[in-house]
């Protein structure tokens, strides 16, 4: 499409008052057809006219420098516009400038700012973004409060990652009291939501009973799901399960496979076991 053609569909959509048509045409030339400049195009005039969604858009494109020279300033203006405008998504955005300290001054408690606004207007990516920054406070109960309250806001707007860290807050009773059975709520949730490492803890509480009655059949499921994820823990797990034939047939073969597979994604256990494992096929020789 070449510009004459652009400007003539922004005139038309400005002559029949559709802002919405404007903002269609940005996104199809920014996600479609990669072509940031024509989106630029469609999203400024749509931007001046107050839709939040576009002056976001214009953020990630000034921020990116997708069509237009990389600018942090320029971005940190849009993503204001679209956050004061109730786009939540730019006050996350201005949140990660401020804690980057890219195109505005580096300031954690602007940072946090925008951040808790994003999180207070629904956005829950900001939610998690808040409970990342309250990891570096250095009080404790603060810090553990603020982690609760972060992740219990992500969690109810469905982020997995939200629930993954909740689960842990309440299984290892960490600036509250332990609660094994929410733990499970919360972990099932993450897993649900595809979040691997739910998965694996979910299957280390239905394997050891804690928040739940025991079943072996759902821990190795988790486990084997989570494995294939590439969670470290979880095919170390399966492969122990294997070796002794719990909840599984037994096969020395396959766990040394999932041994192998551990010790690669980093578990200490794991290397030790395969190292085990190969050392006596050795000696079998």
């Amino acid at each position: 499409m070449k510009l004459v053609a652009v400007l003539f569909l922004v005139m038309y959509s400005m002559l029949l008052g559709d802002n919405e048509l404007l903002k269609r045409y940005g996104n199809t030339a920014m996600y479609s057809s990669k072509d940031y400049k024509k989106a630029l195009i469609f999203y400024t005039q749509s931007c001046s006219v107050d839709d939040m969604e576009s002056c976001n858009a214009l953020g990630i494109l000034h921020e990116n420098g997708l069509g237009v020279v990389r600018s942090g300033e320029k971005a940190a203006i849009f993503y204001a516009k679209a956050c004061n405008g109730g786009y939540f998504r730019g006050c996350s955005a201005l949140g990660t400038l401020y804690e980057m300290g890219v195109g505005v001054v580096k300031n954690r408690n602007n940072s946090l700012y925008w951040y808790n606004q994003a999180c207070d207007g629904g956005d829950a990516f900001g939610c998690i973004k808040l409970g990342e920054a309250y990891k570096s406070n250095d009080n404790k109960q603060a810090k553990s409060t603020n982690a609760l309250l972060s992740n219990t806001k992500a969690c109810d707007k469905g982020i997995a990652a939200g629930c993954y860290n909740l689960g842990i807050i309440y299984d290892e009773g960490i600036g509250i009291e332990s609660d094994d059975a929410k733990a499970v709520e919360l972990f099932t949730k993450a897993c649900d939501g595809k979040h691997a490492r739910g998965c694996a803890n979910l299957g280390v509480m239905y394997d050891y009973g804690e928040g739940c009655d025991r079943d072996i059949k759902k821990a190795v499921t988790l486990y084997a799901k989570a494995c294939q994820d590439n969670i470290a823990m979880a095919c170390t797990n399966l492969a122990v399960m294997h070796v002794s034939g719990i909840g599984v047939e037994k096969d020395p073969l396959h766990a040394k496979k999932l041994f192998k597979k551990g010790c690669a994604l980093k578990d200490a256990d794991a290397c030790h076991a395969y190292a085990l494992a190969t050392s006596n096929n050795l000696k079998k020789q």
